[in-house]
Parts: structure tokens; C-alpha cells; sequence
């Protein structure tokens, strides 16, 4: 996936895998795994995300994780224009803005 062969992957070549560009959260989850906010996840940030989701993560870090999803803006608050973008992002236009 590194096509440039620079150690990190730009988020949006995640997109290239047919499987996760059909998902609606794989752009806030890697935004999550891209620590140095750079638009790139390098092979630590990768691996320490998914071992935060894998059975030896602590319950603490699946938590921190989630709520990282969830708080769009990164001010350590999940506001309702938070909460409303996500939900945007995994519903499409199957609901409107009044149904969400």
C-alpha cells in the first residue's frame, strides 16, 4: 500500500482496499490512528491502534478510542455537531437532518 515506499500511508490509500472503502468510519478511524496529525499512519501508529482494539488492549483504551471517534474536533468533548457528523457519516442520506 505504500506506494511511495516512505514508511507511512497516506489515509486516503486505505481507500484502495475495496473492503474498507465501502466502510463509512475508516477515514475517523485512521484520523484516530494518525497521532501526529500528519494525514499519514506510519507502521507505530498502525500498530498501536489496532493493538488498542485487539483482546490485549485494556478496556480503557477501546474506551478512548470510541470516544476519539465520536469527538470530530479533537477538543476532548463529543458536541452535538460531533455526534451529528458521525452519524452522517454512517447513515448517508438514508435519514435527514430532522431524523438525526
Amino acid at each position: 500500500m505504500d506506494k511511495e515506499k516512505r514508511a507511512k500511508i497516506d489515509i486516503e490509500e486505505f481507500y484502495d482496499i475495496p473492503a474498507l472503502a465501502q466502510n463509512p468510519l475508516v477515514r475517523r478511524v485512521m484520523i484516530t490512528f494518525d497521532k501526529d496529525k500528519d494525514g499519514k499512519i506510519s507502521l507505530v501508529e498502525f500498530i498501536e491502534g489496532l493493538a488498542k482494539l485487539s483482546t490485549g488492549g485494556t478496556e480503557e483504551e477501546k474506551l478512548e478510542f470510541c470516544f476519539e471517534i465520536y469527538d470530530n474536533d479533537g477538543d476532548g468533548k463529543i458536541s452535538s455537531d460531533d455526534l451529528t457528523k458521525v452519524l452522517k457519516m454512517m447513515v448517508g442520506s438514508n435519514l435527514n437532518d430532522v431524523q438525526i
